[in-house]
């Protein structure tokens, strides 16, 4: 974990402790978040190796 987020209350939504109309929402944007910090924070968007699909992101 890159440790912007506090661990325990995002497990919660993998483990059905937050429940809610939004939950699907904040799981998407966490992993949003995820690609394009992989992308543009580690550099992987110079990387020749990450398929075209995920690059152009």
């Amino acid at each position: 974990m890159r440790g912007y987020f506090n661990r325990s209350y995002i497990e919660g939504y993998f483990t059905g402790k937050h429940k809610g109309n939004h939950t699907g929402r904040q799981i998407w944007t966490l992993v949003v978040f995820e690609i394009w910090h992989r992308l543009y924070i580690d550099g992987m968007a110079n990387d020749k190796k990450v398929p075209y699909a995920i690059s152009v992101m």
